[in-house]
């Protein structure tokens, strides 16, 4: 499966944008300093673009490809290139370290693919909007996995290339696909609606499968904290792991 968001033809419908969870978790706010997290995270991809623009800058003087003159010349020139090598180097560590522990998340996840659909433990927890979801658990296996899947598989390729020290290119993929994706009008709609099916199922089913999945999204402690929100509270924590980068 590509990395797109072209829509995937699914069983499950209905209306269950505010499902209440039919479980209760008194284990503490885990997501905190995960929120904390993710706001630092945002800073610094909108400072990556500038950071691989100064250490793409740098390796070009290193070859002499007309990075002279961007550079300038002298000690300010020479700071600056100091400064592009040395972020350089911390992006490509930040990129092994990411392109580890997502390839470990891809094997996670393919282990639970490999096991089969009905190998896996799943309990509905409510007659609410029974009829409704009585296709999700073969969706999730089927449609949202694979998904999960191929977009943790494009996350590897990308933080490949920034162990290379290429991210500036991957950045501005990233860029030019978000643009085209808002104006086409289908950025984030499969991520979406893949997110509040598993939501729905987290927070109504005692479910091995959601279970993984969710845990390796974030950890198994913070599963136990998502199932126990509403269903559309819970789905815009796991749409927000689940893209591509």
């Amino acid at each position: 499966m590509e990395d797109d968001d072209d829509e995937i033809e699914m069983n499950p419908s209905g209306n269950w944008s505010a499902m209440n969870s039919v479980f209760k978790y008194d284990g503490g706010n885990t997501l905190a300093s995960r929120a904390m997290h993710g706001h630092v995270s945002k800073v610094m991809a909108g400072a990556s673009v500038a950071t691989s623009a100064v250490g793409q800058a740098h390796h070009l003087t290193m070859f002499g490809v007309a990075g002279a003159a961007a550079l300038g010349a002298g000690t300010a020139g020479i700071g600056l290139a100091v400064a592009g090598g040395a972020m350089s180097v911390i992006g490509i560590g930040t990129s092994a370290v990411s392109l580890f522990k997502t390839a470990a998340h891809i094997d996670a996840l393919e282990d639970l693919k490999a096991r089969g659909s009905m190998k896996h433990h799943c309990n509905c927890k409510t007659r609410d909007f029974g009829n409704q979801m009585s296709d999700d658990h073969d969706a999730i296996f089927n449609t949202v996995l694979p998904y999960i899947i191929a977009k943790k598989k494009a996350k590897r390729n990308k933080k490949g290339v920034g162990t290379m020290g290429l991210s500036l290119g991957t950045s501005a993929h990233r860029l030019g696909k978000a643009i085209y994706k808002s104006v086409k009008g289908t950025k984030g709609k499969n991520r979406s609606f893949y997110a509040e099916v598993l939501a729905r199922h987290a927070v109504t089913h005692e479910c091995d499968l959601v279970a993984g999945i969710v845990s390796e999204l974030y950890t198994g402690q913070d599963y136990l904290a998502i199932r126990s929100m509403r269903s559309d509270q819970a789905a815009v924590l796991i749409a927000a792991k689940m893209k591509s980068v």
